[in-house]
């Protein structure tokens, strides 16, 4: 796999993504091999031998001879026979980051679902008889420390669970099997985590609860922000919501401030943002807790602008008396509040 490198300057960053080499084929080449040979020499210095196709999957956003719409991505796997030193991409302008994951792994990181996992699979089933390559294993590290004290610098959330406990998350199916069929190979002692020294445990039956922020910006003429979701999006696709995100090693505020310069392009500062409402809910039975922190901001710079278009795909100030149907349902519940003077509410809990 590989990753543009963020380039040293500030101003010309870009937000790394995994990918696998590939392209299009051009009017110079005659067959999809010809392409991947091409691609993997110039996007990661590999040299290939023996490609095979392994499959295809439709992609129906996907961008397509500089324009966007439905394709099909054809998937090869081949024999590396020799890395070269890292160089520059001759369409990018810059080097890519290069990364060795086994099958599984890729399908995992790449989000790819059923059909990209069993393409995985045929890829290591193919190496293994084609080539007479030893299956790939993801190693295992061991460790017994405490998430919590991690210094964590991007959106995630680490916390210990079982591997009977994986129903309860929403987690990639590939993921999911590698972590039951590691767990399989272990004794029950070795799977399961035991205390941390030196700190005491969680009283029996805590639950660790996910915190969300969310913009509550609302225009002098009372018409309040949504943001259409991706279709992509594995919350609420296609759905509209208020801008929001998740704490990463920061403050609620620090984090709502955070995410409104990321995900839209506007500033707010400390001073002008208050509490306007918690909502405590799950979306189902069994799905961890969640606290939605709903944060007004009284004054504001800048405009709306689809920052991560791969995240959301428009801006809108609607009027709270006329909000759009498909529009999240805690969001909508929440909104109504605010709008009485409501600080807390609580849905989907059992009755």
């Amino acid at each position: 796999m590989a990753s543009p490198v963020p380039s040293p300057d500030p101003s010309q960053r870009v937000r790394a993504c995994r990918m696998l080499p590939g392209g299009t084929v051009e009017t110079t080449e005659a067959t999809p091999e010809d392409t991947l040979h091409c691609e993997a020499a110039e996007e990661a210095q590999l040299t290939l031998t023996d490609p095979v196709r392994l499959g295809w999957v439709l992609d129906k956003p996907g961008e397509v001879h500089g324009g966007m719409g439905p394709n099909a991505r054809l998937r090869l796997a081949a024999r590396v026979t020799a890395i070269g030193p890292t160089a520059v991409d001759p369409a990018t302008g810059r080097p890519f980051a290069r990364l060795l994951a086994t099958p599984a792994q890729t399908a995992a990181l790449l989000g790819w679902g059923p059909p990209g996992a069993r393409q995985a699979r045929l890829a290591a089933d193919t190496a293994h008889k084609r080539w007479g390559l030893p299956a790939a294993r993801a190693a295992a590290i061991e460790w017994n420390g405490d998430p919590r004290e991690l210094h964590l610098t991007e959106g995630v959330m680490l916390a210990w669970f079982t591997p009977d406990n994986l129903h309860r998350l929403r987690i990639a199916e590939t993921t999911s099997d590698l972590v039951r069929r590691h767990a399989a190979s272990l004794s029950t002692a070795q799977s399961r985590p035991g205390p941390v020294e030196g700190r005491p445990a969680s009283p029996h039956g805590t639950v660790p609860n996910i915190i969300g922020v969310h913009l509550y910006l609302e225009r002098p003429d009372g018409t309040v922000l949504l943001g259409l979701r991706h279709p992509d999006s594995a919350f609420a696709p296609s759905t509209w919501h208020v801008l929001a995100g998740h704490c990463e090693q920061e403050n609620a505020i620090a984090c709502l401030i955070r995410e409104a310069r990321e995900e839209a392009g506007l500033h707010i500062e400390r001073q002008d943002v208050e509490l306007v409402h918690a909502v405590h809910h799950i979306d189902k039975a069994g799905d961890r807790p969640r606290m939605g922190l709903f944060f007004r901001a009284r004054t504001w710079s800048g405009e709306p602008v689809l920052s991560e278009p791969d995240k959301c795909t428009q801006w809108k100030f609607w009027d709270p008396a006329a909000l759009p149907e498909d529009l999240v349902p805690y969001t909508r519940l929440a909104i109504a509040k605010i709008q009485n003077g409501e600080l807390y509410s609580e849905t989907g809990w059992p009755a």
